[in-house]
């Protein structure tokens, strides 16, 4: 740590530094986990909501018709009322 006739880094900046840096990877650490954490919160949402989408577009398909049909005496009735 000595170049020529130059100090050697004090103990305090040594420290500083060690601190600054263990902050820092603890920080981004921290960040890269909370937001692969909301991906994949938002991921299993989406299947989520797919799987839904997906159903009720197979039950539309699958499940036969309903077909209502009127009685044409009920038409005369109600018109001559």
């Amino acid at each position: 740590m000595l170049a020529g006739n130059a100090r050697p880094i004090s103990f305090t900046l040594r420290v500083l530094l060690f601190v600054s840096l263990a902050t820092g990877l603890s920080l981004f650490l921290t960040a890269s986990l909370v937001i692969s954490s909301v991906n994949h919160h938002f991921m299993e949402q989406d299947a989520a909501e797919l799987q839904v989408i997906n159903q009720s577009i197979e039950n539309i398909r699958y499940c036969p018709r309903i077909t209502y049909t009127v009685n044409q005496s009920d038409h005369s009735n109600a018109s001559d009322a």
